[in-house]
């Protein structure tokens, strides 16, 4: 399980935890297999900068957003 918080551009509470299993083919051979879920909080702001150069106008339009990214993971791994 993994548990945070990430400071860069997606600024947020993340959450990751997961379960898995091994299975042992010989005594050098082995396969892991494992499902999680990852979850990430996410505070964005967006930001468009306008300029009309026939009139010299400029102005920034801005807005926050908050979203929750998801998702499923599978992981597959081999031993040798």
């Amino acid at each position: 399980m993994k548990v945070g918080y990430s400071v860069f551009d997606g600024m947020g509470f993340y959450f990751n935890p997961s379960v898995g299993v091994r299975f042992i083919a010989t005594s050098k051979l082995g396969l892991n297999l494992s499902i999680g879920y990852n979850m990430q909080r996410t505070d964005i702001t967006f930001r468009q900068y306008y300029y009309n150069p026939r009139t010299h106008d400029s102005y920034v339009n801005s807005y926050d957003e908050r979203n929750t990214i998801g998702g499923v993971m599978f992981k597959l791994g081999f031993e040798f």
